[in-house]
């Protein structure tokens, strides 16, 4: 699996990818770079190395809602009483199996079954509710501290985080031509640019790389 990079390492690659642009976010703690990088984290975690964690519920019933992981993108699924539809479905339960969801709740997540659980499905099938979802990369604020990203996610990382901070300079109305490095893996040509045109550029190849 590789050993995890540290946020300062992270961001220390992520500065020496924008080249001199990096001088264009300012923001103090390096809070710009953690911004570009944790969104790239998202985006890897689900489009291209996918990152699968389990949780589980402890089950009331009736009750709708119930915290998320803090790292959870999006629900995948849930084996709570799939085997004994399957084998044996005249000994089950009343009622649907509850569907996962994840909602918005104001600036927090919650998961939601829905239906709710009754009582005699957390009597038939348990009062645990495991389910799988797809997670995020983690970016602690501490630099020092270990991030999810290895090598093998490296490289689309930073791909897709100097995507954003094109992204962000071209919100910024900045039209000037930058230069950057043209790619990961030790190239040095530079690529002059508008924001706008790197972003897509670098998204592009985002969304090609496999």
């Amino acid at each position: 699996m590789g050993v995890p990079y540290t946020t300062a390492e992270l961001i220390a690659q992520h500065k020496a990818s924008l080249m001199d642009s990096a001088g264009l976010f300012v923001a103090p703690n390096d809070a710009d770079f953690l911004r570009h990088l944790r969104i790239a984290g998202r985006a890897v975690g689900v489009r291209k190395r996918p990152r699968t964690h389990a949780g589980q519920l402890q089950l009331e019933a009736g009750q709708v809602a119930y915290p998320a992981p803090a790292d959870l993108i999006q629900v995948k699924g849930s084996p709570w009483g799939v085997q004994e539809l399957q084998t044996a479905p005249w000994n089950m339960p009343r009622g649907p199996l509850p569907t996962l969801r994840l909602v918005a709740a104001g600036t927090a997540q919650e998961l939601h079954l829905s239906p709710p659980p009754n009582a005699a499905q957390i009597a038939a099938f348990g009062a645990v509710f495991p389910f799988y979802y797809f997670a995020a990369h983690t970016l602690p604020d501490d630099p020092g501290e270990a991030t999810s990203v290895t090598d093998i996610e490296l490289d689309l990382v930073l791909l897709r985080a100097k995507a954003e901070a094109m992204r962000e300079l071209t919100i910024r109305n900045h039209s000037k031509p930058i230069t950057l490095r043209a790619g990961q893996g030790g190239e040095s040509q530079p690529k002059n640019m508008t924001a706008a045109a790197l972003y897509q550029a670098f998204l592009d190849e985002f969304n090609k790389a496999e």
